[in-house]
C-alpha cells in the first residue's frame, strides 16, 4: 500500500509540473527592454524599492554576485544602468557559474513590473539561452 501511495504522489506532482511548466512568451518583451539603451537608465539604488519586488531583487542579486566569486558582477549589479545589467546580463550568461547573476540582473533591471520578474524567473532556460545568442549578435564571443 505504501508503494502504491509513493507512485501517486509521483504522478500527481509530474501532472502538476507538466501543468504549470509551460512556456511564457512575454520573458523576451521583459528581458529585451533591459537591452534597449534609451529607456533603461536606472541604476539599482534609483530603482525604488518600493515598488514590485525591487527590495527583494536588489538584495537577491547582489547575493548572487557575491556568491558567484565574481567581484565585476558585484560592482556591476551596484553602480551600472538597467541597460548595462542587460548587456552584463548577455555576457554573465556565458558561463554556467554566472548564469544566476545574469537572471537576477534582469530582474533587478525590471523589478518594478511583478509580471516581467515572474516571466524572467520561470523561464530561466529560454532566456539564458536568449541571452547568449544576443551575446553572439553583437559579435562578441560566449
Amino acid at each position: 500500500m505504501k508503494n502504491s501511495s509513493f507512485k501517486l504522489v509521483l504522478v500527481t506532482v509530474s501532472l502538476f509540473s507538466a501543468a504549470t511548466a509551460h512556456a511564457d512568451p512575454e520573458w523576451m518583451d521583459h528581458a529585451s527592454w533591459c537591452l534597449k539603451p534609451g529607456g533603461a537608465t536606472r541604476t539599482l539604488m534609483q530603482q525604488p524599492s518600493q515598488d514590485g519586488n525591487c527590495g527583494a531583487l536588489q538584495a537577491g542579486v547582489l547575493l548572487a554576485a557575491y556568491f558567484s566569486g565574481n567581484s565585476a558582477a558585484l560592482n556591476i549589479a551596484r553602480t551600472q544602468s538597467q541597460y548595462d545589467m542587460g548587456t552584463s546580463a548577455a555576457a554573465f550568461a556565458c558561463s554556467p557559474a554566472t548564469e544566476q547573476v545574469a537572471i537576477r540582473l534582469l530582474q533587478v533591471c525590471q523589478c518594478h513590473n511583478i509580471a516581467a520578474t515572474k516571466s524572467i524567473e520561470n523561464n530561466q532556460t529560454e532566456v539564458i539561452n536568449w541571452l547568449k545568442s544576443w551575446q553572439k549578435g553583437q559579435n562578441r564571443p560566449c
